[in-house]
């Protein structure tokens, strides 16, 4: 057993933006001129928590980290420096349609008798509706390691900064907060195959206002999940990146 380290260096960047953000108007889309769509919102939500194939997002994360429960390590590429056994600095890219750079600072150790994982993220991502630089926290629980399917509960807050590209091209900041519940991921396919996140989209408009979504974002297998916001729901594959109104 050896003891999990704590990534702190970036609570400060994250609650001062945080803080930024709720100091701003509250008033929703109603008299801005730039308001965003629930459209928009379900792109950076799903782009958020996609897989590796997709924006390696949250659900590529804890997908990853699932191999690494019961005493494995995280993959590093030449170059890659791991500090101690506990905490190792990654970077992950991929180029093309969907594209991604992020450099990831990970700690994690047993816990009693859970896994437990924190981690901070910088870097961008790019896809035909949406770029975005990013900051990234979460903190993860794993139980159940005894079995391939491990349960995981945590949360993620995450700011980033978009450049949307659908309908009309506009930016704005972001603030997403997520609670995972019950999340089931798979060791042995290192899917994730279940479990709910609720979560809050914050997004800041040029010129001050703020438009709040709430929603749910649920797993199911094949590597689909159905994402709700406002009430208006999408369905959404992890694999391929598609994003459809149900």
């Amino acid at each position: 057993m050896y003891r999990l380290r704590r990534i702190a260096s970036i609570i400060p960047v994250l609650l001062t933006s945080a803080f930024f953000l709720t100091s701003c108007k509250d008033d929703g889309s109603v008299g801005s001129q730039y308001s965003i769509t629930e459209d928009e919102a379900a792109v950076i939500v799903a782009n958020s928590f996609g897989s590796s194939a997709f924006t390696y997002g949250c659900t590529g994360q804890l997908e990853e980290l699932a191999g690494i429960a019961n005493g494995g390590k995280l993959q590093k590429e030449a170059g890659e420096q791991q500090i101690a056994r506990d905490t190792v600095t990654v970077t992950r890219s991929k180029t093309a349609l969907y594209s991604y750079n992020y450099t990831i600072h990970f700690s994690y150790g047993l816990v009693g008798s859970q896994f437990e994982v924190e981690y901070g993220m910088r870097g961008t991502y790019d896809t035909p509706e949406m770029s975005s630089r990013d900051t990234a926290y979460a903190s993860f629980q794993f139980a159940n390691l005894a079995a391939d399917t491990l349960l995981a509960n945590g949360n993620y807050w995450r700011l980033g900064r978009q450049d949307s590209k659908l309908v009309e091209r506009k930016s704005f900041s972001s603030d997403l907060v997520a609670t995972f519940t019950d999340i089931r991921v798979s060791q042995s396919a290192k899917t994730v195959i279940g479990g709910m996140v609720t979560f809050t989209l914050r997004e800041r408009l040029p010129d001050g206002f703020i438009v709040s979504f709430p929603g749910t974002f649920t797993y199911l297998d094949h590597h689909q999940a159905l994402l709700v916001i406002n009430r208006k729901t999408y369905n959404v594959n992890l694999d391929t990146a598609d994003i459809t109104a149900a």
